[in-house]
């Protein structure tokens, strides 16, 4: 098994005990999926969180490194200058995932070989309670290749790490609307169906000022609001195996 990363893009308040219990499923069930050591890597915005004190209750043995970047601030406000990132470039693979996310059933040797077979660059195990249903599992497809992904889970290179915080905007901190730029930079997107997570918690964002951030990043990247982007991107989906 290559070099793997558990990156875990934001940790903190609301229902911080309960993404404690999903943290630690989480890489349980990663290591008895591998059978392998593999690296930690958490961006905590809350520093009532007691992180390390976390860490140090259970010890996981099969953790080499676990690098802990503390910094007040939403989603991309805490990539955008994140001193660690340049450091990255060392794993083979990265599982980039949110802190209310729980895996169900994922088979890391899988993902990493559909993501090489068909040259994806995110790769996401499908979504419960995702918002969009091309994110939900099916039984009636196994790879569904899109031109978006809502942002909850992705298997990534170091490059394609990369170019995903290359899209993301400081500006943007609740990240609507970076999905959809997936498409416009034609970046290669796959859920694998036979890998399964669950977003646990619904979103506590500002919705007015989420949409308001949304509509300044579609400017910025060219198109006047998010109906004028599907005008000429509309379809989320493009070919099913």
């Amino acid at each position: 098994m290559s070099k793997l990363l558990y990156y875990l893009a934001a940790f903190g308040s609301p229902n911080v005990d309960s993404k404690y219990n999903i943290l630690c499923h989480n890489i349980n069930y990663i290591h008895d999926s591998i059978n392998s050591n593999f690296d930690l890597f958490v961006n905590v915005y809350d520093t009532n969180a007691s992180f390390e004190t976390f860490i140090n209750k259970h010890k996981f043995p099969f953790l080499n490194n676990i690098i802990i970047h503390i910094k007040k601030g939403i989603l991309s406000e805490l990539w955008i200058d994140n001193p660690y990132h340049n450091t990255l470039s060392k794993y083979e693979n990265i599982l980039f995932i949110l802190d209310d996310v729980k895996i169900h059933k994922l088979n890391m040797e899988s993902l990493i070989n559909i993501k090489s077979q068909h040259n994806i660059e995110f790769l996401s195990p499908a979504v419960r309670k995702a918002t969009w249903s091309y994110m939900k599992p099916t039984k009636t497809n196994s790879l569904v290749l899109t031109h978006r992904l809502e942002i909850f889970c992705f298997l990534l290179k170091y490059t394609d790490f990369m170019k995903f915080m290359n899209l993301t905007s400081i500006d943007n901190p609740n990240l609507w609307g970076v999905d959809y730029m997936m498409s416009h930079y034609k970046i290669r997107c796959a859920i694998y169906n036979d890998c399964v997570v669950e977003h646990m918690f619904k979103s506590a964002s500002d919705h007015q000022s989420a949409i308001h951030q949304m509509d300044i990043y579609f400017k910025h990247h060219g198109f006047n609001s998010r109906e004028d982007f599907l005008l000429q991107y509309p379809n989320d989906v493009y070919c099913t195996m």
